[in-house]
């Protein structure tokens, strides 16, 4: 036996808890047919449950072993693959997060303050926090930063300082004709405009 062979990874091959005989049947074969195909890892059939009685008669019709058994299948730590991820602090805007989730593949982004997990976004958290908008007064009540704002609708600031928070008011957007808005427009509201006069 050679050195590779003697450092080959164990990868189990396990049907499901409480196994039938096409559980045990199937963790065999496909361990047979990986180690076959694969000579990087020693493929081990194995099982999450005692072998009933039909099964342990096929075994026996073909002078086959049972599948070692498992008592745990659970992960540990050392068994999942870590990715180094960058976090993000607290005040970072939605789409920041999900442009860097995007740009990297992830599906989770940590939140990081004072170098200690604060917590983490998901891209179901954005597609929730999208969804979920009714009104227009959610980032006042937020407390959202104007930079957030700014960054997401990729807009500049024309009254303002863009280093503050909407802390008040409802968000308008002036589409329609300005004697009309007069109407809806009060104050600490903020109002979107486009390149219109």
């Amino acid at each position: 036996m050679d050195n590779l062979e003697l450092t080959k990874r164990p990868v189990y091959i396990v049907g499901h808890k409480n196994p039938d005989t096409d559980s045990i049947c199937s963790a065999i074969a496909y361990a047979y047919l990986k180690n076959k195909c694969d000579g990087n890892c020693e493929y081990v059939p194995a099982r999450a449950g005692q072998v009933n009685q039909e099964t342990q008669y096929v075994l026996n019709a073909f002078h086959t072993d049972p599948p070692v058994y498992l008592h745990d299948v659970m992960t540990d730590a050392r068994d999942i693959d870590m990715n180094d991820v960058e976090g993000v602090t607290e005040d970072v805007s939605l789409k920041k997060a999900w442009h860097l989730m995007r740009d990297r593949g992830d599906v989770t982004v940590p939140v990081i303050a004072q170098d200690k997990l604060t917590g983490i976004i998901t891209i179901g958290d954005i597609a929730n926090a999208y969804m979920d908008v009714y009104d227009n007064g959610i980032l006042s009540r937020a407390r959202t930063s104007y930079k957030n704002i700014l960054e997401t609708l990729d807009a500049e600031m024309v009254v303002g300082d863009a280093g503050g928070c909407f802390e008040s008011g409802e968000v308008v957007i002036a589409t329609a004709n300005p004697d009309v808005l007069e109407d809806y427009i009060h104050q600490g509201d903020m109002v979107l405009l486009g390149k219109h006069y």
